[in-house]
């Protein structure tokens, strides 16, 4: 089942993934390497708000359970 966008926000394993994945998002957005080594024009800031985006859209798609 989905876990509601409220919920999602206030329970530690969902808050401990999203800020992890934002702190390595924001690390290679800010140092600019690849994982090859070399530097690397990735926009970082697109990966986020598509992260955002589908965190607060997901709901939306999930199908709802039928009784």
């Amino acid at each position: 089942p989905v876990l509601p966008l409220r919920e999602t926000f206030t329970r530690r394993g969902p808050m401990t993934f999203i800020m992890v994945w934002m702190a390595v998002n924001l690390m290679f957005g800010l140092i600019g390497m690849g994982v090859s080594g070399n530097i690397a024009r990735i926009a970082w800031e697109a990966h986020v708000g598509g992260f955002l985006g589908g965190l607060v859209l997901f709901g939306w798609f999930s199908r709802k359970s039928v009784r």
